[in-house]
């Protein structure tokens, strides 16, 4: 007799895909700095309303391609100005992250805003190529976007992208 799949990953595969986006969106809201909600894109028949004179409508939301999450992420950034306020240079992570430049630059911080979308998928689930064209755009706007299976995957990106302290 063969051997029994593991019966957590038969109940992580078997995980609907709305209750992955449940639980992200629920860690969304715990990340400082975060904010999230879900999207939908799609089209619904209206029916007709003879009261407000509306025939029967089809009514599309939302664009191609738009995925499950979005939001935006804001982070605390330090801009270097230097002394004549001519340059500034930015840096998140660092005191001093211009070694042998004019020790006159000083800095101040600011809150920055990036855009944020997430498409959810199961761990079985496949991306249709309208969704990763968005994300691809998205990225290549500045935004963070990404396809996480688990809230596991937001954590690795956020980590990876400097959005959370190790």
């Amino acid at each position: 007799m063969g051997r029994q799949p593991d019966p957590a990953l038969k109940c992580l595969l078997a995980r609907p895909e709305r209750d992955i986006k449940r639980a992200i969106l629920a860690y969304l809201g715990t990340v400082p700095g975060v904010v999230a909600w879900r999207t939908n894109a799609g089209a619904a028949a209206l029916p007709a309303d003879p009261t407000r004179g509306h025939a029967r409508r089809f009514v599309r939301f939302g664009i191609t391609g738009l995925p499950d999450i979005e939001g935006y992420a804001a982070r605390l950034v330090r801009l270097w100005a230097s002394p004549d306020m001519v340059c500034t240079k930015a840096s998140p992570d660092t005191d001093w992250p211009f070694a042998g430049d004019d020790a006159r630059w000083h800095y101040h911080t600011e809150r920055r805003a990036q855009a944020l979308y997430i498409e959810v998928k199961s761990p079985t689930g496949r991306e249709r190529p309208a969704q990763t064209a968005f994300l691809e755009r998205a990225r290549a706007a500045g935004a963070i976007a990404f396809t996480a299976c688990s809230v596991a995957d937001v954590v690795t990106e956020f980590r990876a992208l400097g959005l959370l302290r190790p």
